[in-house]
């Protein structure tokens, strides 16, 4: 990545809790520990939420996962994007005040219905 982009921001976030597995949460808080240690908290941020999305024994709080208890559901990726908010606002300025995005489908072929943006 610094070849390609030598002054990039690099925000490394942490493996999510999960629950499919309990026995798996150890080696998660080890290799988070670890990226937390890699940061500089210049051109590269940690970024953890693990205390949004679950307990502190890392028993995921409902509606955080899908129910493969691994993957993001919307409210989960909401916890994300709030706190990736204020980094991209530091890094990038306050949002532009007209969004640009393509509609929240996944699919940037997809039209955007007339109305406010989406925020």
């Amino acid at each position: 990545m610094r070849t390609k982009a030598p002054d990039a921001t690099i925000i490394a976030t942490a493996i999510f809790p999960r629950n499919d597995n309990m026995a798996v949460m150890p080696m998660i808080d080890k290799i988070n520990r670890n990226l937390a240690k890699l940061a500089d908290a210049q051109k590269i941020r940690y970024l953890k939420v693990n205390d949004k999305l679950a307990d502190e024994s890392g028993r995921l709080f409902e509606g955080m996962m899908n129910a493969d208890k691994l993957h993001p559901a919307t409210q989960g990726y909401q916890v994300w994007a709030d706190a990736l908010k204020p980094i991209f606002t530091e890094l990038l300025g306050p949002p532009a005040k007209q969004d640009h995005a393509p509609p929240p489908t996944g699919d940037p072929s997809a039209v955007r219905l007339p109305g406010p943006p989406n925020r």
